[in-house]
């Protein structure tokens, strides 16, 4: 679906959570990810250092077509453990 998508000229903006780390944890980081993902995909993909916020906002605004953006874990935030719409 992924290759699907960029085939056809998408920004693809990846999201997952991991494991159920107290805060920001470095063992659960998705930073090691990127390399694999970069490999099976073919093409460099673009790390932000947290999910929400002016920094993630930027690095979406940038994202050229046909290309990918992994979000860092979004277990790091309390509010998605426990299902908080906001």
């Amino acid at each position: 679906t992924i290759k699907y998508l960029l085939e056809k000229g998408a920004k693809v903006i990846l999201s997952s959570h991991l494991g159920r780390p107290k805060g920001v944890t470095p063992k659960f980081s998705l930073a090691p990810l990127v390399p694999r993902l970069s490999e099976l995909l073919g093409i460099t993909v673009t790390k932000a250092d947290d999910v929400i916020g002016p920094e993630v906002e930027k690095l979406v605004a940038a994202l050229p077509n046909g290309s990918v953006l992994l979000l860092e874990n979004v277990r790091f935030y309390k509010e998605e453990e426990k299902n908080e719409p906001e």
